[in-house]
């Protein structure tokens, strides 16, 4: 029996779980770290359902959702055999750390004040959750502007987690990391741009339309360069090193994730 919506319940729950963990971390303390434990784990069935549908059918599994009709946008996710796995094994691995984050923080926390404050649970777990909803979206988009959007909601809340949770010079390095991958964002930005008024559409599977097109080439020029920003690429690795050494013990399987999550992205596109 199909799960109705079951591709968008990996978006849509873990940003409820977020905004309820916001009120109930000020009264659980770290135990809300369970309620994004429990948000992505059900997620992560989810995805495994699907796995298990695509895998008896043979068939990829699409939704799509009107988004902006006068110009032909939809809001839509894909899993096949490609998208499938690093959906499911990206959210398997942020299932886990949420649980290994309960114990860091409190001992984190207690290093960062004397004392196990409360009221800095909220901050982690919800951007942690956001975090995780950006890096399903990257993986299940089906249209460059919601790839787009997704990339912006991965960087934001990893931004705001070194920034408010890391170490010796976490400001600095936190601003050093958004500018970079903002570099990589804005070059992305500018070649789906191209994309699209060379093509007259957003669509992931009507890129191929622009290849005989002169344009084609900056418009894969920059997309490729933009995600070889995010992948810390040789050359384009500066921030890299900061933002490991900075970011909480407990980010690092995820930031080390956004490497594979580029390889992804470029063959999908």
């Amino acid at each position: 029996m199909a799960i109705p919506y079951l591709l968008l319940q990996t978006i849509v729950v873990p940003l409820i779980a977020a905004a309820v963990t916001y009120p109930l971390g000020r009264r659980l303390g770290r135990r809300v770290g369970w309620v994004s434990f429990a948000a992505l784990l059900y997620t992560s069935v989810l995805l495994l359902l699907a796995g298990i549908e695509i895998f008896n059918t043979g068939a990829p599994i699409r939704e799509e959702y009107a988004w902006a009709a006068i110009i032909g946008l939809k809001f839509g996710f894909l899993a096949d055999n490609l998208s499938l796995p690093v959906a499911l094994v990206m959210n398997a691995v942020v299932a886990a750390t949420s649980v290994y984050s309960m114990p860091y923080m409190k001992h984190r926390l207690e290093a960062m004040f004397g004392k196990e404050r409360a009221d800095q649970y909220p901050l982690y777990f919800v951007n942690y959750l956001l975090f995780a909803v950006g890096l399903a979206g990257v993986a299940l988009s089906t249209n460059l502007i919601e790839l787009y959007v997704f990339v912006e909601l991965v960087l934001i809340p990893s931004y705001l987690l070194i920034g408010l949770f890391g170490y010796v010079d976490k400001e600095r390095i936190a601003l050093m990391y958004f500018i970079w991958n903002h570099v990589g964002a804005f070059l992305f930005l500018a070649g789906i741009l191209i994309v699209y008024f060379t093509s007259g559409s957003f669509n992931i599977e009507d890129m191929a339309s622009i290849a005989r097109n002169p344009l084609a080439f900056w418009a894969v020029l920059l997309i490729l360069v933009g995600w070889l920003f995010k992948m810390a690429t040789f050359g384009f690795h500066v921030w890299l090193p900061w933002a490991h050494g900075e970011h909480p013990t407990s980010i690092a399987a995820i930031i080390a994730i956004i490497v594979g999550l580029g390889n992804y992205v470029i063959v999908r596109l």
